[in-house]
């Protein structure tokens, strides 16, 4: 027991010690008499544990009313923030993964309709953007008289030959890359599009430059309707003049009888071997005349 300087006396802490030790902890509390541990569980019991920011402020707390405990809760802290980014970190790695596999899964759904999208715009959008082309680019006094409903990219690369002459080559070429170009951008913009129009048909421009009756069956082999007529040389037909028999194979000859120029020329033979040459002017007078 105290007195205080204006004689009022108070009740020192040991003083109602024993007292205080029957009351309870919150009671203790609120009079300002709790112990170490008391207040420590007060702290934690009070304490946001769904964030890290509310975790780390309750060990604030604890820390200023009993550091060993502090240095106790803060490393159970960092082990539970530990598992906390693993099991993110792994969440998010199988995140990840299953979005690559559904990213390779959508590439090959949309690599097998790329052709499918290509041919819808061969049957639906190739006319058009021939016929965009050509208005576009040409002067309309060389665009009269054109069936545009039937105008598709082989007559308008035979249209622009009749224009531009021996010049065409760099408008076609123009025109194939507009037409590449419009056809790509196509595909680009769909083949993610499971909705998008597809067709398993296959567009052949160049065919309907003929009428179908005129086109050979696929893989037939064309046959002339001309035939020369070959007349054979009868066997054992006497050859002619510098010429032979291809059909007996016989070598081209030519038989003369003795003359005494020729012998002289040619020596004692007498005109018995084969001629192989005219020896002279003279004799090749005599052959023509047939008085050999």
């Amino acid at each position: 027991m105290a007195f205080t300087p204006d004689g009022m006396f108070y009740l020192s802490k040991e003083d109602y010690a024993p007292s205080m030790d029957t009351l309870g902890g919150a009671a203790r509390g609120m009079l300002g008499l709790q112990n170490t541990e008391e207040a420590v569980n007060e702290v934690l019991q009070g304490a946001d544990y769904s964030t890290p920011e509310g975790r780390q402020a309750a060990l604030s707390r604890v820390k200023a009313i009993d550091p060993t405990k502090w240095e106790e809760l803060n490393k159970q802290n960092q082990e539970y923030e530990l598992t906390l980014l693993s099991k993110k970190a792994y969440a998010q790695q199988v995140e990840l993964q299953n979005k690559s596999l559904q990213i390779k899964q959508d590439e090959i759904a949309a690599q097998k309709r790329v052709p499918k999208l290509g041919n819808w715009w061969d049957i639906n959008e190739k006319q058009g953007a021939v016929q965009y082309f050509l208005q576009t680019t040409q002067d309309a006094e060389h665009l009269t008289d054109i069936d545009w409903a039937t105008m598709n990219a082989a007559k308008a690369k035979a249209l622009l030959r009749k224009i531009h002459k021996g010049g065409a080559g760099q408008q076609i070429k123009s025109m194939q890359e507009e037409l590449t170009k419009k056809r790509n951008t196509h595909i680009v913009n769909n083949k993610y599009n499971e909705e998008a129009a597809t067709s398993t048909e296959v567009y052949q421009d160049a065919g309907s430059l003929f009428g179908a009756s005129n086109l050979p069956p696929l893989g037939s082999t064309p046959v002339s309707p001309i035939v020369a007529p070959v007349t054979p040389t009868p066997p054992g037909a006497p050859d002619t003049f510098n010429m032979g028999n291809p059909y007996t194979g016989s070598t081209p000859t030519i038989p003369y009888e003795e003359d005494s120029s020729y012998t002289a020329a040619r020596g004692p033979n007498k005109g018995k071997e084969q001629w192989t040459g005219y020896p002279d002017p003279a004799y090749k007078s005599k052959l023509r005349r047939g008085t050999r």
